[in-house]
């Protein structure tokens, strides 16, 4: 911890064995905090993990934002004469309108049936392959098939990537 004459700086890596910080919290004013106890090389795998767990967690909102139903004015009107929606949506990219709806809710089930799988599995390996590499695994696995939904040429291939989405992020 290293002081100057107007704050405090403080880093989790900094601390050592007196697991505890000094943070500012308003109007100079400082608030001690305690820390878990775990080793810094665990703290730092925590923070690393965790920050690529929050980035990750919001593919599970990925839905709210591109799931949204699409009516067009007429099922047989070619795709061309469709007029394009305020907000991009799966549904309008790849014509799941006109009685392929059903494939929305499908695509989302999928992600928690992917979180499903994953959790029957992921407690086993942890136990055989220890926690660290099932971790580590999730992460990439997630990252990875989290990049592959983006570039999904059609809703089986994006579906494909939720469900193994899914089941990597149980895993973390």
């Amino acid at each position: 911890v290293s002081r100057s004459s107007t704050r405090t700086v403080c880093s989790a890596w900094d601390i050592g064995d007196a697991l505890a910080a000094t943070f500012p919290v308003g109007n100079n004013e400082m608030r001690r905090v305690l820390l878990v106890g775990a080793p810094p090389t665990q703290r730092k795998m925590l923070l690393a993990a965790g920050c690529v767990q929050v980035g990750l967690a919001l593919t599970v909102f990925l839905g709210v934002f591109t799931h949204a139903p699409y009516a067009p004015p007429s099922c047989d009107a070619p795709r061309g004469d469709w007029p394009r929606p305020e907000r991009s949506s799966i549904a309008y990219e790849w014509s799941l309108c006109c009685g392929a709806e059903w494939l929305l809710g499908a695509v989302t089930t999928t992600y928690f049936v992917g979180c499903l799988v994953g959790g029957l599995f992921s407690g086993v390996l942890s136990d055989r392959c220890g926690r660290l590499p099932v971790i580590v695994f999730g992460t990439v696995s997630n990252a990875l098939f989290t990049i592959a939904s983006a570039f999904a040429p059609n809703v089986y291939a994006y579906g494909a990537a939720r469900f193994m989405m899914g089941a990597a992020m149980v895993s973390m």
